[in-house]
């Protein structure tokens, strides 16, 4: 059993074993905002009435700002967000900004092709929201929460379905297990992200060391 997301999209886009509604932070500066409208949900108690809805669940990081527009980070970055927004256990999201960060939601709603959602059919832009032009984080709360009440309903409409195994041709199918010598066990290589923050650590470290020996000499 699952959701099933919508003809036309790949197996792994498609079906879902969860339920939620998303509220994507586009920088850091935005992730508490981001928080406090879930909380805000949860405090009203606005999913009792919705049943097929999992939760409404905040995606936060630590990054969006003071790094290179459009610069190998700034994609880094915007796809893994998009990877969030297309989870197939995501059926619909929000988008929330500080207003002045590099990673603006515009940038992530054009070069990831973000511009639909569905909801049972119903294609709707995604809403994005800036805590600059609300007038503050308590005016974003606000119409963050009366956003996702507005979703609910036609999230709560997708309901649970028996899944049905692919029958594509292209899907790929499993060899059968053959019999190997025992190798040792590699070391997986770090992924793009892990390099770029031991990069900025080390650096971090450095100007640090520099900064202490200027003043204690």
């Amino acid at each position: 059993m699952g959701f099933d997301r919508g003809a036309g999209k790949p197996d792994h886009l498609r079906y879902g074993t969860r339920n939620y509604l998303a509220v994507i932070s586009t920088v850091n500066c935005s992730a508490s905002t981001s928080k406090y409208i879930t909380e805000r949900v949860r405090e009203l108690g606005l999913l009792k009435d919705y049943p097929n809805v999992d939760g409404v669940m905040a995606i936060v990081h630590r990054q969006g700002c003071a790094m290179q527009f459009d610069g190998p980070d700034h994609k880094q970055l915007d796809r893994t967000l998009a990877g969030f927004a297309r989870h197939p256990n995501v059926a619909a999201y929000i988008l929330v900004g500080l207003g002045c960060e590099i990673v603006q939601a515009s940038h992530l709603i054009d070069n990831e092709h973000l511009a639909l959602i569905q909801l049972n059919g119903q294609a709707k832009a995604p809403l994005a929201l800036s805590i600059q032009e609300c007038g503050g984080i308590g005016k974003t709360v606000e119409a963050g929460v009366k956003a996702v009440a507005e979703m609910l309903p036609r999230v709560n409409d997708v309901k649970r379905v028996q899944l049905r195994r692919s029958t594509s041709s292209s899907a790929p199918t499993a060899a059968a297990p053959t019999a190997t010598a025992a190798s040792p066990p590699t070391r997986p290589s770090a992924s793009p992200a892990i390099c770029w923050f031991n990069r900025a650590a080390r650096a971090c470290w450095a100007r640090r060391r520099r900064f202490t020996a200027r003043s204690t000499s």
